[in-house]
C-alpha cells in the first residue's frame, strides 16, 4: 500500500522583518509572512503564507533573514480544526 504525502513548498519573498520570540522554557519561535507571485498571462495575484519556525531554525531566520528575502519553505502541513459547535 503506499503512503500518503503531506508536504508544501511555498517560494516567494518576506513582506516584513522576522518576528521572533521565546517560550518559558528558552524555546525560540520565529514568525514570517511570505509573498508568492502567480502569474498567467494577465491573471497577476499575490498569494500571503504565515509561516512558523521554530527552534534552531527560528534562530537562523531570525539572524539571517529581513524583509525582501527570498525563501523556499519545504514542509509538512497541518490543517486548521474548526472547533465542535
Amino acid at each position: 500500500m503506499s503512503r500518503d504525502n503531506n508536504v508544501i513548498m511555498i517560494n516567494g519573498r518576506l513582506t516584513r522583518d522576522v518576528e521572533i520570540r521565546h517560550t518559558q522554557s528558552g524555546m525560540a519561535i520565529a514568525k514570517l509572512s511570505i509573498a508568492n507571485n502567480r502569474d498567467y498571462k494577465e491573471n497577476k495575484k499575490v498569494n500571503y503564507f504565515d509561516v512558523s519556525a521554530f527552534g534552531g531554525v527560528a534562530d537562523i531566520c531570525y539572524k539571517y533573514l529581513t524583509k525582501g528575502s527570498q525563501v523556499s519553505i519545504c514542509d509538512r502541513t497541518s490543517p486548521a480544526v474548526a472547533p465542535k459547535q
